[in-house]
């Protein structure tokens, strides 16, 4: 009997431990392949921009304006697929994008028909919110601007959905890592002298990051790049990414909306797509947030200082 019974407990001793073994095992396994280790690798090949002017033989026209810049772009994706691709963007587009933005404060007035109309589908807001009220209707008037002056980027991802065939989650992904691969820059309405000026103590995130010597573009109206002119010189924060990410998006059917966190300064993309992970709700419709300003970010994925989801609103931009 005690043998029997001393049987028992070594074959009971041995199977935890075997269990644990191969539990520590997957878990090793997990944390090796985990989001959190994901490692890029280095392109194989260079990016480069070229300025190509055309001559204006007509003396009657503006001749400021007149070429046109094109970008080599490489970048890869989370599986480290590398694509690449060229597209244009014209000067006169740029004009066009440039001058739009500037005037968006004279456009707010309910004389503009689609001023008056967001005026009024928007009164619930108005009154509850007026901070983002103002921001979604410069979001929603630039994305709309804009949205026809988009033709070169994206004949680039046409061509790209042509060849690799992706399916809608893995097409999504080439397209924000894309944006995800063009480096960071802060774009504000302030000179970078007033931000730093305005904190004595430098703990904010602007006066350090111009401490730092960061690279940024001072003195924007609405501390924006419309989307045009992001494509044009691939200068860009957090909102001027997803700007430009929502118009390519939207482009291609996806349901997409820009996340701002009054709380962490922060904009993220919303986009509506069976995944999994951190969430803002909208209309009974789920958007799941994407970091766009570095690279390796799937959506539902945000940094642990950005996770309370109280902290995040979804702008119900219509474009």
């Amino acid at each position: 009997m005690l043998s029997f019974l001393f049987k028992l407990i070594k074959f009971v001793f041995l199977s935890f431990v075997v269990i644990f073994g191969l539990i520590m095992a997957i878990g090793l396994l997990g944390v090796f392949f985990s989001d959190d280790n994901w490692e890029e690798e280095p392109l194989p090949k260079d990016e480069y921009s070229e300025y190509i002017p055309v001559e204006d033989d007509n003396s009657g026209q503006d001749t400021l304006l007149n070429g046109y810049m094109k970008h080599y772009r490489v970048w890869r994706d989370f599986d480290q697929n590398v694509f690449e691709g060229e597209y244009y963007v014209y000067d006169r587009d740029l004009k066009s994008s440039y001058l739009h933005r500037t005037r968006i404060a004279d456009e707010q007035t309910t004389r503009n028909p689609a001023y008056n109309n967001y005026y009024l589908r928007n009164s619930e807001l108005r009154e509850k919110d007026s901070n983002l009220f103002y921001w979604t209707w410069i979001y929603e008037t630039v994305l709309d601007h804009d949205k026809p002056l988009m033709s070169g980027m994206i004949a680039m991802f046409d061509s790209i959905q042509n060849a690799a065939q992706p399916d809608r989650l893995h097409f999504a992904e080439i397209i924000v890592s894309h944006v995800q691969y063009i480096p960071y820059s802060l774009i504000h309405a302030l000179t970078c002298e007033e931000y730093i000026s305005d904190d004595p103590y430098c703990e904010g995130f602007r006066c350090k990051y111009h401490r730092d010597g960061n690279p940024c573009v001072a003195s924007i109206a609405h501390g924006i790049f419309a989307p045009v002119e992001f494509a044009y010189n691939l200068k860009g924060d957090c909102d001027t990414r997803v700007l430009l990410l929502m118009e390519i998006l939207d482009h291609y059917g996806y349901d997409v909306k820009m996340l701002y966190s009054y709380e962490y300064g922060h904009a993220v993309l919303g986009i509506n797509l069976p995944t999994t992970g951190y969430y803002v709700t909208l209309a009974g419709i789920r958007y799941y947030l994407w970091e766009t300003t570095n690279t390796g970010w799937l959506p539902g994925q945000i940094e642990p200082q950005y996770q309370n989801m109280n902290y995040w609103v979804a702008m119900d931009t219509r474009f």
